[in-house]
């Protein structure tokens, strides 16, 4: 058949047609739009975009219409890349389209896309760069006017599915982050339309993964989705904010699982509901040092709404808490190192803003740490002290900014692992204050040893603190702080840190109820009991005490310097009221002693003194800080175990004025335990004695009075001492003064004082006292012998008349009753000395003499005979002298007669061989003697034992004082 004829068919000529149209359509779609767009869109992407595009190959099924690109690469002027994609492969629906007037796909398949995000700085990124052209050119042209809004396109797809997708993002050319494993998928899904649902999933750095599922209505936008995202490695992303913060993200991980909606119909609006959140395995370190660690926190319920702004947050529950913080005098380090770096300057020069907004509900209902540790370095103190509280647990809520809503707290802690500590209480947040239930056991007072140390010469070698009461706090001005409770302190041992001695300890402190009140500043203790107390009263060598030295000398030394900077006070008039706080109103109800002891030791003296205080007991009771009130005091115990001490009477040491009406008694206290005191300060050891003691004082009105009664049995000095310091007294002869017929020395000791005196100090006053009731004995011991009798003082010695040995009558009742007074003090003896007036005496036994030779013995003469009283001054004067004196006082009296001239002759011659007889030193001796014997044979007839009385030689060294004899006590032995 001829071609002509064969085309000359209509079935022909349309079957070429066809095929040409669609051999043509073939070749333009399938071959020559891949090739345009190989050629056109790297030349378009390079004109309008500071990037370049690759394409490796494009390709497009005009049968099936499903376009496919392979490995496109966008990449920026530096070469690096921007984003791409190994393949995309979508499936076009020509027909469906057009009926159904939208775009409709049946499939897009994406493979392996990526995109790289780098940040150049605050406000430059690469993409910022690489469209950098195309946004010039659309800021330069002109404005058009804008369209009405269309809505979104009208796009469906059938099947939507991405995967291996990766996310890059690159901070600064120093921190990197990427997501991989990025998968999406989709089906029915419509833009225009809702009910559209994809799902999520993508992988981070570290190996965690993301899920999303979305139920999504884009016109207008409404999203529900669900989250549930495990095992993020937070560690990958803390680069980013690593600048910000002092400290560094070792370790942390987080799992997220919640349910949010997001609408913007009409408005925006934001809920998140059922949410979970766990951080695991936290590590947050500070110079290689971990501050924070923790094991795992969960968070659940989580309830988010934007539009009704309220937060509502279900229990945080902590596990493994592990926190190491450093206390200074700046504050706790873990809050400046927890702090955002700048975050302080930027709250303080932020401004408050015009309008308040509307306020936020936030409210967790319950925080809960189980397994939590806290260490702490409190370096306030002069040395270190570390501190570790161990939390099981602690529960507190709610938390939130409903104020009116009490915070509740219920604390179990352990402090350095053996205390424990409970506290449970509410907190009110809206006024600021609290109330508690606090219980401590055994706290170890050592743990505060770091805190006084430099202050108090003492070493605490254990002692353990107990207390439970209830605690009310409110932060008012001023503060108020109330507590009510008991406290107990077990087996503290304190020593003195000098001389590593005992100093105070004691087996149990119980105060079974106290009642504290800041605010209205009183103390009340109903019973303050002591189990057990111990006291060591020292006084070493250089004659200060244990107790003096407590307070270290480097503290005292500074408050000096602190004292002499500061200016001298103004001058305030003393009887205008001083302004202030008022004091504290203290009343102790009881105060009980059981089974207490004391040691006191006196290393001054030679020997070394000491003794105890054994089996003390009893009570102070009634103490309180009015002016008025008394506490009764009663204690007993023993010194040395068997003599019995007593304190009994009234005190009043809190108030401004103190008071005081005390008794003090010893009973039978053995002298020989004093043997260092008697033996320093008295010259003498002691054999025997027991001492019985009776304090009295007195104190009213900063006015003291008091009265000590002093009874001392059978006492015997022994041994004299060679200690420098003994008294130049008399001692035996005071004892022997003293001491009655029956070996008792009772003394009464009054002592008197103003408290107000700097220089006042009890002891002093009371051996002062004491120094002059025994200087006053033993130089006067007459007197005491007088009081003794009563009446007037027995003589300390006899008169005799000049060149006499004899006594008269009252001179014997003299010696009689001082015989009588002696034998009340048996232990003293008495010393006769016979003395004599050399003038007066001389001149009498002078006188005896001289009559002897003119007045023989016998002669029966009463005067001498004119004769031999001549012939006597003759031969003393010389011969015719006598007759001289005779012619002589008749020319000077020649008006006398004779017989009164001849009688003053006579006396005249007389007087003048007197006054030539020369003095007898024999003589006065054996008169000073004869009047010694004189006297003890009076005193000895009077029952006075001979053995009692001495006479002292009186011819060997002649006492000159008088015609007397001097009479002395002594003691005896």
């Amino acid at each position: 058949m001829k071609l002509a004829t064969w085309w000359q068919r209509r079935a022909v000529r349309i079957t070429v047609y066809v095929a040409l149209a669609v051999g043509t359509y073939l070749a333009a779609l399938g071959w020559g739009l891949p090739a345009l767009i190989e050629r056109q869109a790297p030349k378009w992407v390079a004109q309008e975009m500071a990037a370049e595009l690759s394409l490796e190959q494009v390709r497009f099924h005009p049968l099936e219409w499903r376009v496919t690109i392979d490995k496109l690469a966008l990449t920026g002027d530096d070469g690096k890349p921007l984003a791409g994609f190994e393949q995309l492969v979508v499936d076009l629906e020509p027909w469906r389209s057009l009926f159904s007037r939208h775009w409709q796909l049946q499939a897009v398949s994406l493979t392996a896309p990526y995109l790289d995000y780098r940040q150049r700085g605050p406000e430059e990124n690469n993409w910022h760069q690489a469209l950098a052209p195309l946004l010039a050119k659309a800021e330069s042209a002109p404005p058009e006017p804008e369209p009405e809004p269309s809505g979104l396109p009208k796009l469906a797809i059938d099947q939507f599915v991405l995967e291996q997708g990766r996310i890059r993002y690159e901070q600064d050319q120093r921190h990197t982050t990427e997501l991989t494993d990025l998968a999406l998928e989709a089906e029915n899904f419509h833009l225009a339309r809702g009910e559209n649902k994809l799902a999520l999933r993508l992988s981070g750095p570290g190996g965690g993964q993301a899920n999303i599922t979305l139920d999504a209505n884009f016109d207008p936008l409404d999203l529900a989705m669900t989250l549930d995202l495990k095992n993020a490695d937070l560690t990958r992303y803390w680069p980013y904010l690593a600048e910000d913060f002092h400290f560094d993200l070792a370790n942390a991980q987080t799992d997220i699982n919640l349910s949010a909606h997001l609408s913007l119909d009409p408005e925006l609006q934001l809920r998140i509901e059922q949410g979970e959140l766990t951080l695991r395995d936290l590590d947050m370190v500070y110079q290689e040092t971990s501050l924070v660690r923790m094991q795992q926190a969960v968070l659940a319920p989580v309830e988010f709404d934007l539009a009704a702004q309220q937060v509502s947050l279900g229990e945080l529950s902590v596990e493994g808490l592990a926190v190491k913080a450093q206390l200074s005098d700046k504050g706790v380090d873990l809050a400046t190192l927890l702090t955002p770096i700048g975050a302080e300057e930027a709250e303080a020069g932020s401004e408050a803003p015009s309008e308040a907004p509307s306020p936020w509900q936030v409210q967790l209902q319950r925080l809960t740490l189980a397994d939590a540790t806290l260490s702490l370095t409190d370096r306030t103190a002069e040395t270190p002290v570390d501190w570790q509280f161990d939390v099981a647990p602690l529960v507190v809520g709610p938390l939130g900014t409903d104020t009116a809503q009490p915070l509740t707290i219920d604390l179990d802690t352990h402090i350095n692992q053996y205390a424990l500590l409970t506290l449970d209480g509410e907190w009110q947040l809206d006024n600021n204050q609290g109330d508690f239930e606090v219980a401590l056991n055994d706290f170890d007072l050592t743990d505060t040893i770091p805190y006084w140390q430099s202050l108090l010469n003492l070493k605490l070698h254990s002692g353990q603190l107990t207390t439970r009461g209830d605690v009310t706090v409110a932060l008012d001005d001023p503060l108020s702080v109330t507590f009510q409770g008991e406290i107990g302190v077990a087996n503290l041992v304190t020593q003195d840190a000098l001389a590593e001695r005992d100093f105070v300890k004691w087996g149990q402190m119980d105060i079974n109820h106290l009642d504290f009140d800041l605010a209205q500043r009183f103390l009340k203790i109903d019973q303050l009991a002591f189990n057990e107390p111990y006291a060591r009263i020292i006084i070493d060598e250089d004659g200060s005490t244990n107790f003096a030295g407590l307070v270290a000398s480097v503290e005292e030394d500074q408050q000096a310097g602190n004292e002499a900077a500061q200016p001298a006070p103004a001058q305030t008039d003393p009887e205008q009221p001083q302004t202030g706080e008022a004091p504290f109103d203290v009343t102790v109800g009881r105060i009980l002693f059981a089974n207490g002891s004391a040691f006191f030791a006196d290393n001054t003296l030679t020997p070394k003194f000491a003794t105890g205080v054994e089996t003390l007991t009893g009570e102070i009771s009634g103490l309180d800080a009015q002016q008025e009130s008394r506490a009764v005091v009663d204690i007993q115990g023993q010194v040395d175990r068997y003599a019995p001490v007593s304190l009994k009477g009234t005190v009043q040491p809190l108030a401004e004025k103190p008071f005081m009406d005390l008794a003090l008694n010893f009973d039978n206290i053995e002298l020989t335990s004093l043997n260092p005191y008697s033996g320093t300060y008295a010259g003498y050891f002691i054999d025997q004695g027991q001492l019985d003691l009776a304090l009295k004082y007195a104190l009213d009105d900063n006015q003291l009075q008091g009265s000590n009664q002093v009874v001392i049995s059978q006492l015997k000095l022994g041994q004299r001492s060679d200690s420098d310091k003994a008294t130049s007294l008399p001692v035996a002869l005071a004892v022997a003064l003293l001491q009655d017929s029956n070996g008792v020395i009772d003394l009464g000791l009054q002592v008197s004082g103003n408290v107000d005196d700097p220089e006042f100090a009890i002891g002093p006053l009371i051996f002062k006292a004491l120094g002059n009731v025994i200087t006053k004995i033993v130089t006067s011991p007459f007197a005491l012998l007088g009081n003794l009798l009563g009446g007037e003082d027995p003589p300390d010695h006899v008169q005799f008349a000049a060149g006499q040995s004899q006594m008269d009558p009252e001179q014997t009742a003299q010696m009689a009753r001082l015989v009588e007074a002696l034998s009340q003090r048996p232990s003293l003896v008495l010393s006769a000395q016979g003395a004599v007036d050399p003038v007066a005496d001389g001149r009498a036994l002078a006188k005896v003499a001289l009559d002897a030779r003119l007045m023989p013995q016998g002669s029966g003469l009463t005067e001498p005979p004119e004769l031999a009283l001549a012939a006597a001054y003759d031969a003393v004067m010389g011969m015719g002298k006598a007759q001289s004196e005779q012619q002589m006082l008749a020319e000077r009296l020649p008006d006398l007669d004779d017989e009164e001239r001849n009688r003053r002759w006579r006396k005249g011659l007389y007087e003048q061989l007197l006054d030539a007889q020369p003095a007898d030193e024999a003589a006065l001796k054996n008169l000073a003697s004869a009047r010694g014997e004189a006297v003890k044979a009076a005193l000895v007839e009077a029952g006075l034992a001979a053995e009692r009385v001495f006479l002292r030689e009186s011819r060997i060294n002649l006492d000159q004082s008088g015609a007397k004899v001097v009479l002395e006590l002594d003691a005896a032995g």
